[in-house]
């Protein structure tokens, strides 16, 4: 509220809301935060002070935001439970380091599941794959079993054919 609208003598407000929600309920969440209409279109301004008829160089609002800043406080989630408690640079960089920590056991389980998905596919292609250099030898030796059995059947039946002929001519 340090820099909630200040009415002048005239009637017109100075200051105003940084924030709004973008449903236009009262309660502002990560879900629906958005920057103030009048801070978008440049109607609504920080106030050096909160007093109307201050004097041009009078600052104590400004001094009051950065106060703020350094005072403690406690950092809330929208469930209401504290998160953090200390100033805002405090918060801020506990906030740094906690996204930090979360990118880096992020990025070893990524790398994690990388190399057992590689292993897995590996391993797969071990059991089921074939191996074309494998497969050809077989294929040759094969073929050379089957002309070698081809030429033994071709030997056999013309030996066959010959005994079967000779019989035939013992007896004349």
């Amino acid at each position: 509220k340090l820099n909630a609208p200040v009415q002048q003598a005239d009637g017109t407000f100075l200051g105003g809301n940084l924030f709004a929600s973008t449903d236009g309920s009262a309660k502002i969440t990560a879900a629906n935060i958005t920057l103030s209409s009048g801070w978008l279109n440049g109607t609504v301004h920080l106030l050096s002070s909160r007093t109307p008829d201050a004097p041009s160089g009078e600052n104590s609002n400004i001094g009051n935001m950065i106060s703020a800043m350094d005072k403690k406080q406690e950092f809330k989630t929208p469930a209401g439970t504290i998160s953090f408690n200390g100033t805002f640079q405090e918060c801020f960089t506990n906030m740094v380091n906690v996204e930090a920590i979360d990118q880096k056991s992020a990025t070893t389980s990524l790398k994690n599941y990388l190399t057992v998905t590689t292993q897995l596919a590996n391993s797969k292609d071990s059991v089921s794959g074939v191996n074309q250099d494998e497969e050809v030898m077989n294929m040759m030796q094969f073929n050379t079993s089957l002309n070698a059995a081809s030429r033994l059947m071709t030997a056999l039946d013309e030996t066959l054919s010959t005994i079967i002929s000779s019989m035939g001519l013992v007896g004349r």
